[in-house]
């Protein structure tokens, strides 16, 4: 927590998202009673994933997530790692900024695609708070759409 801030965060293993959004809001409705932040001015909904272990070419960004990239010959091949970042609007509910990087390596040595997905509501106005609940699990379904048409068959397969 901090001055208008409030962050709740959960690292592996990861609930369902029932269990997440139950703790998301008991807090907020704990850092209300404490702190009377009013409306913010930025809510957001963020999902770091670092996907592992594909069967196929652990080289391969496309082993990991369905999407490729390139540059111009001109410039040295292969790259050391890559990264991306993309901005999706959602009218007036929000942005997903969407980020990938690989190769990633994690914490045991082995190569990894980081998916960054951060859907967030920052539109100038204030957050009518209230409204939250509604709004996190629409961010939610837009997160997880976004997840499901950007990792790759065979992972998301073998996640399941």
């Amino acid at each position: 927590t901090g001055p208008r801030l409030l962050t709740i965060n959960v690292l592996p293993l990861y609930p369902h998202f029932e269990v997440y959004r139950a703790e998301i809001l008991t807090a907020l409705e704990h850092y209300k009673a404490v702190a009377d932040p009013g409306g913010p001015v930025r809510v957001g909904l963020r999902y770091i994933n670092q996907l592992h272990g594909p069967d196929a070419n652990p080289s391969d960004i496309e082993s990991y997530l369905k999407c490729s990239f390139s540059y111009p010959a001109g410039l040295v091949h292969p790259p050391k790692e890559f990264a991306a970042r993309i901005l999706l609007p959602y009218k007036s509910f929000g942005t997903l900024a969407l980020a990938v990087s690989f190769p990633s390596q994690t914490a045991q040595g082995e190569v990894a695609a980081t998916l960054d997905m951060d859907f967030y509501w920052n539109e100038g106005d204030q957050f009518n708070l209230s409204e939250f609940p509604a709004w996190l699990q629409a961010a939610h379904d837009i997160v997880y759409e976004a997840f499901t048409s950007m990792v790759a068959d065979a992972l998301l397969r073998k996640m399941k």
